[in-house]
């Protein structure tokens, strides 16, 4: 059930090869194809699609407040421009702040500007808030040029949930025992694979699967609510020795708990039984400075991991 995942990680690669071209780029209402696809209190999810992929595009998320206060046409688009600049700047003093000893080589256009079809996430929203998603194609030169796509929506009421969870694998079968019945979604992956694939974090680890599912629609068939269980088997060759993190969080339209972790070592017992050596763990430290990480992924994983900020 969980590992549904591996299978759509190349589909998802295919999805944005098909390009288009143009000899002039002709703007109007319809060039964006935009859909909104899951609003939390703190969050927005996005898959949006342009008519032709090699065309550069900014967008983002700003209260409905700001958004009417910036005017309509050329001053409008300048004004986005400005807001977009301001925002690098601000990513950019938080990486920073977070691993002050890296050097970071990051440019505007690598990092606030698109190209082709994305699925995105806008985090770090404030609840019960009207908001304005918006998307500017730009020129040759970098500037932004209209109409602009602009779509309001509104982010929910939030919600905390109180959850703890314990879990054990017995005969190879990962058990979960949550303290109360709100919805909640667990994973687990091989620590080694979370080590080479995830910058050796549970955590990406799980906002990582998490966005998958939900650009596919199939999160929420993968909540979980009360007791819950999984044969390893079914996905591992499990023996002895094998070490997973398995990481659980409460999560309805996001996470709506701080996130658990475990380092789960597989024994057998006197009779042969595989099971589980189960221990909680703080988060690993994240190791910025790790040989073959370009700055570029530096920016993902770190940028990421602060984004994604569960409720404490």
């Amino acid at each position: 059930m969980r590992k549904i995942i591996n299978t759509l990680i190349f589909v998802a690669a295919a999805a944005a090869l098909c390009a288009c071209s143009k000899d002039k780029l002709v703007i109007d209402e319809d060039y964006f194809n935009v859909e909104i696809k899951r609003v939390g209190s703190e969050s927005m999810w996005v898959d949006i699609t342009p008519q032709y992929n090699e065309y550069a595009f900014m967008m983002g998320v700003m209260t409905a407040e700001e958004a009417s206060h910036l005017g309509t046409g050329d001053a409008y688009l300048k004004a986005i421009e400005e807001h977009e600049h301001k925002a690098f700047d601000d990513l950019v003093d938080e990486l920073h702040s977070i691993a002050p000893d890296v050097t970071f080589d990051l440019k505007f256009t690598e990092v606030m500007m698109y190209k082709g079809s994305y699925f995105e996430c806008f985090t770090m929203l404030t609840p019960e808030t009207d908001y304005e998603f918006f998307a500017v194609c730009c020129d040759k030169n970098n500037k932004p040029i209209g109409p602009a796509k602009r779509i309001p929506f509104r982010t929910g009421k939030a919600h905390i949930s109180d959850i703890e969870f314990e879990m054990e694998i017995t005969d190879g079968v990962a058990k979960f025992h949550p303290s109360n019945k709100d919805k909640y979604y667990w994973d687990y992956e091989l620590i080694s694979v979370v080590d080479d694939y995830y910058y050796g974090s549970p955590y990406l680890y799980y906002v990582a699967t998490i966005r998958m599912l939900i650009e596919f629609d199939l999160l929420d068939e993968q909540l979980s609510s009360g007791d819950d269980s999984e044969d390893m088997r079914r996905f591992y060759d499990l023996k002895a020795g094998d070490e997973f993190y398995f990481v659980a969080a409460a999560y309805d339209s996001e996470i709506d708990s701080k996130m658990t972790t475990w380092k789960a070592v597989i024994y057998a017992d006197e009779s042969g039984i595989l099971c589980g050596q189960c221990t909680k763990v703080e988060e690993p430290s994240f190791a910025p400075g790790r040989a073959g990480q370009s700055n570029k992924a530096l920016l993902k994983a770190i940028g990421k991991r602060a984004a994604y900020s569960p409720k404490r």
